[in-house]
């Protein structure tokens, strides 16, 4: 009973810092994307941060924003060699409430090791944000670098 009592707390919690992360985080992209869409600030351009391809239209990269967001405090356990940045392709497949129901590398980094460490933190990222209309692709792609994090 009490281990029981001490999971559905700590579930609490998770999900309490999930939410200020995501405030945080949207917080932060809103920022970004004001310096982005006013060229005289800081050199930036276009109107938004981040990267996403294929499926999903113009807000697909807003929301490859989010998911950045979520998983790159779980990745855990890799280095890059100074000098590299190697860029992961990863395909990821959703339910309609953001769980990562599939993913898999579409285009791989050349090291096995990174590819697997995104992989590891997408599974430990789920659920995935809700973009801003409030639904989740069914599949995307999404580009994860070192570097960027």
């Amino acid at each position: 009973m009490k281990q029981e009592k001490r999971e559905q707390q700590l579930k609490a919690q998770q999900a309490a810092q999930a939410k200020l992360n995501d405030k945080a985080c949207a917080d932060e992209l809103a920022r970004l994307r004001g310096l982005a869409s006013d060229p005289g600030k800081n050199g930036g351009s276009g109107s938004y941060v981040g990267s996403a391809i294929g499926n999903g239209g113009p807000d697909m990269a807003g929301y490859a924003d989010k998911v950045k967001c979520r998983v790159i405090p779980n990745i855990i356990g890799y280095d890059a060699a100074p000098g590299s940045n190697p860029a992961a392709t990863v395909q990821v497949d959703l339910a309609p409430n953001g769980d990562v129901m599939g993913r898999k590398i579409i285009k791989s980094s050349g090291d096995p090791n990174w590819d697997n460490v995104v992989l590891r933190a997408l599974d430990r990222s789920s659920p995935l944000p809700r973009n801003d209309d409030g639904k989740v692709p069914s599949s995307f792609n999404i580009i994860f670098r070192p570097r960027d994090n």
